[in-house]
């Protein structure tokens, strides 16, 4: 089932190129010179005709910036004193009333509103002042109408009068209850057609008729307040349409007069093409629609358009003036098809710029990033992993599969030791969306529990905080809004509606614990899932503002996240959703700023085994190396789409890395160990009271499945600061010294927490090496941890020393390809505590007083210091049973640590 699906995906999306903003706004200036030199209505004109093809014109200046267009908008408004148009019908008056409104924003112009206000102030038949059906034609309801909706929507914007607004909405849905076919989702012209059929049986749907109607809701909803009661109805409609027109679409992107019935006319037609293409790109901008879905269809829609465009501009095959399908000629053009074309370049230019997360903001930690620039070519025989995009499935499959078994009928997944479920649901409903969607696995039952499990979660958000026994809808949201997105994939038409209903009803006051609360990540988590509900249109805005504004205190100037403890778990947590709200179209400079220093400090930190450094709570968890692989692979691809290969490299060998780093903890059965022990479940060994083994493994797989979807096999891995080294990093708030040269990488603790880690050498990781030969985290001291005053005293390629002065001793740590040289002045011992015991597996231990070798799982260390010996009692750590070795000796002490040999 899977490669059939994958196959079937293959077919869907061939011929959908991405094409380049500076190319796409080239053949927009091209077509619209054309028209300029070849116009086809009289100079005095302002009706429907030209009025479409100047929202284009007003479209492409918006989208370019290039004034010529602005220029042209202006002096045709000038030229007819911004009056509406002359038709009968009330409506299409309001087709050059747009372009007149949006030049009153552009140039600060109010009174060039004035001829319209006085209009629709008017009592006349085809005033809405004078009638209620003022926008009829023939007595008919017709589709076009509705493109001239959004000159009343703008009005209501600029002018603040309910009126306009009001108006709108009883013209909108009068006439969509009129002719709107709910079976197939799409309009009829007007009333003739909806009986109609064609000699084959089939529907009469224009084309264009269609066009107006959905590129005409684009353009209503762009200019419609996010808390206006008739948004949601109108983003359904739009959603509608855009599924049914997908169905229509030829396999060369354009669409074919009559939409139910290709056959009738088989050429392709460019101006219902050019509506289309505006109106897809338009939702998949603002996030109304699903880019897995439709971003290929919008692609080859431009693909068509562009095919129709002749080499000196003229936009082709576009269908004559008329109400219903007809032939069309390669030769057949007008002013309008020109504007659908303008229109759709405008949104096609913005889809395929690329929303960089990349800024120039300075780095504290330039002069790090830098030694690390330099050493990159000197990197020999780097090795990539082998590791590639649909490794994060395979491994959520597995745990996925494993978990499954654990689905309560309610949809909930509770722990099997525990009983607690947490957040498991949204996560799991997350995994199996993104797996059937991606078609790595499509067996029908999985999908079926994944749906269960988003029908608990999206109706206990509807209901509040007080459905939760748990009390964690905070971490609801976010994966919830990203399995809905995979959802609209392969979920039924009405189970979609069901769930956005519900996620609509959400009241964040009712429902988060931590609504408005901003003392630490829980905020910020919930805030990421409200960004996505807003840019589904399901609320506004305004709280994730407020939140995000509330939260800016907790970023340190290196663009990490600190909260209580320091823990870098809580940290790579944080910049995970921030950093998807920026990928997913949050625009906000300093989180832009912040998260790409954050992003470059967590891989200058990352450990050449992969691993987020360690330190507080909920350290040696394997959905901390998750959360990186999604940040990694996100900057990756910004990075690479910024014209910067190598660093794009970079970031891709940093999640691939991490990746490895998860891989290595998954169990027999294809669930994950939770902690980096191979205890079995049951004894929560090194677990925190609140890690669950289905939760936080369903929490690692929510994020190894948005690891996917940004992950890109196209960039290649290249060294990354872990393989190359040269610095150290002191992290002042994190009272941490982290340092690599050469692949060897050590973290000091300056201060130690009291709690968890103590002051002193707490990691130590060997390129190559196994991470738990270590130490690979602290050891408690029974003393109380001093704290230390630390200062970097060499960074080269080939060595890294530093030191850290404490009152009465202190310790030199120098770092090289060789290993670490521990100097200690002012103490007769050093303690170096290692894993004996991980949960399966002993450690091999050699002891012959100067040296002593470890060994486990082939790879061995060899520690020297003027003597050794080993404490009796083993004692529990998060990575399992922790003996101490003692050197011992007159001071200054030296213990050194390399590859055993």
């Amino acid at each position: 089932m899977r490669a059939t699906l994958a196959l079937v995906l293959l077919v869907a999306t061939a011929g959908a190129q991405t094409a380049r903003p500076d190319d796409i706004a080239a053949v927009m200036r091209r077509a619209n010179a054309w028209q300029l030199a070849h116009p086809v209505m009289p100079a005095g004109n302002r009706n429907w005709e030209r009025a479409t093809w100047y929202t284009g014109v007003l479209a492409a200046w918006r989208a370019t910036g290039e004034a010529a267009y602005l220029k042209q908008a202006r002096d045709w408004a000038e030229l007819h004193q911004w009056q509406v148009g002359t038709e009968s019908g009330g409506a299409n008056r309001l087709f050059c009333v747009q372009t007149w409104a949006e030049l009153a924003a552009a140039t600060h112009n109010p009174f060039a509103l004035a001829p319209a206000i006085r209009w629709l102030d008017t009592v006349a038949p085809n005033s809405p002042s004078g009638a209620r059906l003022w926008y009829l034609e023939g007595g008919r309801h017709y589709a076009d109408s509705l493109y001239g909706a959004a000159g009343l929507a703008m009005l209501a914007e600029q002018t603040g009068d309910p009126r306009y607004r009001e108006w709108m909405h009883a013209f909108f849905w009068d006439v969509t209850d009129a002719i709107f076919d709910k079976e197939v989702g799409l309009y009829y012209r007007d009333e003739r057609f909806a009986g109609q059929r064609t000699p084959r049986g089939r529907r009469v749907l224009w084309s264009r008729g269609n066009g107006w109607a959905f590129a005409g809701l684009a353009r209503l909803l762009e200019h419609l307040p996010a808390n206006d009661p008739q948004r949601p109805r109108y983003v359904a409609l739009f959603r509608t349409m855009a599924a049914a027109l997908v169905k229509c679409q030829g396999d060369d992107g354009l669409w074919r007069p009559n939409l139910d019935d290709p056959a009738q006319f088989t050429m392709g037609e460019s101006s219902g093409t050019g509506f289309f293409c505006h109106g897809l790109a338009w939702g998949l901008n603002r996030g109304l629609l699903n880019r897995a879905t439709y971003l290929s269809s919008a692609r080859r829609a431009w693909d068509g358009l562009l095919r129709s465009v002749a080499d000196d501009g003229k936009v082709q095959w576009g269908q004559l003036v008329g109400d219903r399908p007809a032939p069309v000629k390669a030769g057949d053009s007008h002013e309008y098809v020109t504007g659908t074309l303008l229109l759709a370049g405008s949104e096609m230019v913005k889809l395929e710029q690329p929303e960089s997360l990349i800024g120039s903001a300075p780095h504290p930690l330039q002069a790090q990033i830098d030694r690390y620039l330099a050493g990159r070519d000197r990197v020999d025989g780097f090795t990539p992993t082998g590791l590639g995009r649909n490794d994060y499935l395979r491994i959520v499959d597995g745990q996925v599969r494993a978990l499954r078994r654990y689905q309560a009928p309610n949809g909930e997944l509770p722990d099997p030791v525990s009983g607690k479920t947490y957040y498991a649901a949204p996560c799991y409903a997350h995994c199996v969306a993104t797996l059937a969607a991606s078609g790595y696995d499509t067996d029908a039952d999985l999908l079926a529990s994944g749906m269960l499990a988003m029908d608990y979660s999206v109706n206990a958000l509807a209901k509040g905080l007080t459905a939760f026994r748990d009390r964690h809808p905070d971490f609801y949201i976010y994966p919830v809004m990203l399995a809905l997105e995979q959802f609209e994939l392969v979920a039924p038409t009405q189970r979609l509606a069901a769930w956005r209903r519900a996620l609509a009803a959400i009241d964040p006051a009712k429902t988060y614990a931590t609504y408005d609360n901003p003392g630490n990540n829980w905020q910020l988590v919930h805030a990421a899932g409200e960004f996505l509900r807003a840019r589904q249109g399901l609320v506004d805005p305004a709280y994730v503002t407020s939140a995000l504004a509330r939260q800016r205190p907790h970023i340190t100037a290196e663009g990490l996240y600190l909260e209580g403890g320091a823990p870098f778990a809580y940290d790579a947590f944080s910049r995970y959703f921030l950093t998807g709200m920026l990928h997913h179209g949050l625009r906000d400079e300093f989180y832009r700023d912040a998260c790409q220093r954050g992003a470059w400090t967590s891989l200058l930190i990352q450990s050449p085994s992969g691993e987020l450094p360690t330190g507080y709570r909920s350290a040696q968890h394997i959905w901390n190396e998750a959360e990186l692989t999604t940040v990694y692979e996100t900057y990756a691809r910004h990075y690479a789409a910024a014209g910067q290969p190598a660093l794009a490299t970079a970031f891709k060998r940093g999640a691939r890395l991490a990746l490895g780093a998860v891989a290595r903890w998954i169990r027999a059965d294809g669930s994950g160990y939770v902690v980096k022990n191979r205890y079995p479940i049951e004894a929560r060994f090194g677990y925190e009271g609140y890690s669950e083994h289905v939760n936080y493994n369903l929490l690692a797989c929510t994020k190894l499945c948005a690891a996917w979807q940004m992950a890109d096999d196209s960039i290649a891995e290249g060294p990354a600061p872990a393989d190359v080294g040269g610095f150290a990093v002191v992290l002042p708030r994190f009272d941490m010294v982290i340092a690599n040269a050469g692949g060897t990488y050590a973290q000091y603790m300056t201060h130690g927490n009291g709690k968890y880690n103590p002051s002193g050498l707490i990691r130590v990781h060997l390129a190559g090496g196994n991470p738990l030969l270590g130490p690979s985290d602290g050891l408690l001291d029974k003393e109380p941890c001093p704290a230390g005053r630390p200062r970097v005293l060499a960074e080269t390629p080939e060595q890294v020393r530093f030191e850290v002065a404490f009152d009465g001793w202190g310790d030199t740590v120098t770092l090289g390809r060789d290993g670490l040289l521990l100097q200690r002045a002012g103490a007769r011992t050093v303690r170096w505590p290692f894993l004996e015991f991980d949960g399966q597996t002993h450690t091999a231990v050699a002891n012959d007083g100067d040296r002593l070798w470890l060994e486990r799982d082939g790879q061995a260390v060899e520690l020297s210091g003027p003597h050794w010996r080993l404490e009796p009692d083993l004692l529990a750590h998060r990575n399992g049973l922790v003996r101490v070795a003692v050197a011992e000796g007159e001071a200054p002490l030296a213990v050194t640590m390399r590859a055993a040999r």
